[in-house]
């Protein structure tokens, strides 16, 4: 699913100590329909998000992973979520998708639900930190989507994660 950006122009606080956002002209504004601009991309880059296919992804899996069969966002991951939801939303990012992904463990339909309990906790801590519900795009693909070797304990604590997508169509 594609997400599109409301393209609105809005003043950001002063009390944005973040170096990036200070020192770039472009603070003040969203883009224009169609794409994201330097200063976006920028921060996105800076954030650890890469660009793939579907847009900018951060695998949150190298910041944070999920225990086995639990959803629960630890005090360093709601750190991290918020460190981005900052930064995105100061740049006038403040449209994501969020999936979740389990490791192979459990059947398929336990899986899917525990995605969807992981997408929800990572959307649930983005909203409290500023985000519209409404522009939250939740995503659970179970374990159809590894990233890590499902027959280890390393890969399967590797898919065990959420991703963030920020569209740049």
């Amino acid at each position: 699913m594609e997400l599109h950006f409301k393209r609105l122009c809005k003043p950001r606080r002063a009390w944005l100590t973040l170096a990036l956002i200070s020192s770039l002209s472009w603070a003040g504004c969203t883009t224009p329909s169609g794409s994201l601009n330097e200063g976006q991309k920028t921060a996105l880059h800076e954030l650890g998000f890469t660009k793939e296919e579907e847009g900018w992804e951060l695998q949150l899996e190298s910041r944070m992973l999920f225990a086995v069969d639990d959803a629960t966002l630890s005090a360093k991951d709601l750190e991290a979520i918020s460190r981005v939801a900052q930064t995105l939303l100061a740049v006038g990012i403040d449209r994501l998708t969020v999936e979740g992904h389990t490791d192979n463990t459990g059947n398929e339909a336990h899986n899917r639900l525990l995605s969807e309990r992981r997408a929800a906790a990572v959307a649930d801590a983005l909203i409290k930190r500023g985000f519209a519900p409404q522009n939250i795009t939740r995503r659970a693909y179970g374990a159809s989507r590894p990233i890590g070797d499902n027959n280890t304990e390393s890969g399967r604590r590797h898919n065990r994660r959420a991703v963030l997508i920020v569209s740049s169509y």
